[in-house]
């Protein structure tokens, strides 16, 4: 419990952090860092102090992970390919769990102590770290970086000026054949808004305008019912097959794997449907995910008022609820975060949605354990409420989402129109 409530409070902090300091070296400190907490109780884990110590250090250093990815991948993928990118990176949590587990587990029956098995992964991730500090970059500007000459900088004013028309923006004036425009942020492309935000960076510039986007409220429900959702059945669906469909306990540990499978396929369907659709359609499509599992849990909760529960009809909408359920938490914290933050906000806005679920998910263990004391129709009941506060949430994002479409004004680019004596003499641009 200390562990998950560090790293919900370092989800707080991280993605601020990452967007305000870069996510590369973040992402590689956040590495070692988790490393060398690891190592401590690997070491000396025998004293529960040091032991709880490492534990909860490493949870807190390692929630810098995704708002590192999640600020560096916009500026390498372009928009149209981001939901099928971030649905391959996550894999690396999706199934990345079930390959340490084999891994680990291995060691452990060639007879290797547990502190000796810490230690190992400690050791592999510290390996991952170093590597990464060749490996990437934060932007493919950063690639074969090199000091400018005067010449570059006179070609790249030349560019600038015989450059292709610029968008138009909501206001502009026109004056003497000049034309004076402020391009909006959310049209440039990620590497123009990270070189535009390594200066005059602010937390107030990074915070604000997230807390006052209706949109970043709307997901960020949708975000904690989801997670509520995903982390019941993760951590509960083992004991339902086995108390309430009567399986034993290594065929509902077998069994329970259905969850996760399902929704990795699903999220990586998910991923190539999003890019296909325009901003305007992904309401509807988040909101096909959230009534169809709440059809899912509505026929468990239905299951369990049975007499005799059928183990392929629960092990199967147990599946069903991963395929729906795993999708639209994962767009919540990329798609949708690069779209409400921007590339200069999207750690921000990924991680803040990402706390709001942790900290609703840090009670539904308690609140699991009391209702399936003596059955387990009450938990399915208040998990198809948290369904429809889900659909209710998406409602609330596509209204939001639509009105600003509509109060977007829509003009013909323009071209800008510079003195003569700008271009004639090459002038730089200040």
């Amino acid at each position: 419990s200390i562990g998950t409530l560090c790293h919900a409070l370092s989800k707080l902090v991280c993605g601020v952090a990452v967007d305000l300091l870069g996510g590369k070296w973040l992402f590689i400190a956040g590495m070692v860092l988790s490393s060398t907490f690891t190592f401590l109780y690997g070491f000396w884990g025998t004293d529960p102090t040091i032991f709880t110590i490492g534990w909860a250090g490493t949870r807190f250093v390692q929630a810098v992970g995704w708002p590192a990815i999640i600020a560096i991948t916009p500026r390498w993928v372009p928009a149209d390919q981001q939901g099928k990118t971030f649905a391959v990176l996550s894999f690396s949590y999706l199934f990345g769990d079930a390959i340490v587990r084999l891994f680990l587990g291995q060691l452990m029956r060639w007879g290797w102590h547990w502190q000796q098995v810490v230690n190992t992964s400690a050791g592999l991730l510290l390996c991952v770290a170093v590597l990464c500090c060749f490996t990437i970059y934060e932007s493919p500007d950063d690639v074969n970086k090199k000091p400018r000459s005067k010449s570059e900088d006179n070609e790249t004013t030349r560019d600038l000026i015989h450059a292709d028309p610029l968008p138009l923006p909501s206001t502009t004036t026109r004056d003497k054949g000049h034309l004076s425009h402020a391009a909006s942020a959310s049209d440039a492309s990620p590497q123009s808004q990270h070189a535009a935000n390594k200066h005059g960076r602010s937390l107030y510039r990074l915070v604000v305008p997230l807390l006052l986007d209706p949109c970043f409220w709307s997901i960020g429900l949708l975000n904690a019912a989801l997670t509520i959702i995903r982390e019941t059945f993760r951590d509960w669906t083992v004991v339902f097959l086995r108390d309430a469909v009567k399986m034993s306990n290594a065929d509902a540990a077998q069994a329970s794997v259905v969850f996760p499978i399902a929704g990795a396929a699903a999220n990586y369907v998910a991923g190539l449907v999003i890019d296909r659709l325009d901003k305007r359609h992904r309401g509807p499509f988040l909101l096909g995910f959230c009534v169809a599992m709440l059809c899912s849990i509505g026929a468990l909760w239905f299951l369990t008022t049975t007499a005799v529960v059928s183990p392929a009809i629960a092990v199967t909408l147990v599946a069903a609820v991963g395929f729906f359920n795993v999708p639209p938490h994962a767009l919540c914290g990329s798609v949708l975060a690069v779209e409400i933050g921007g590339a200069g906000r999207s750690a921000t806005a990924a991680t803040l949605f990402e706390a709001m679920g942790y900290f609703g998910a840090m009670f539904s263990g308690v609140i699991t354990g009391k209702l399936s004391e003596d059955s387990w129709t009450p938990v399915f009941m208040v998990m198809c409420l948290f369904s429809l506060l889900s659909a209710a949430s998406v409602c609330l994002y596509w209204a939001f989402a639509m009105r600003r479409h509509r109060n977007t004004v829509k003009l013909e680019p323009a071209y800008v129109f510079l003195p003569q004596e700008v271009i004639t003499k090459e002038t730089k641009c200040t």
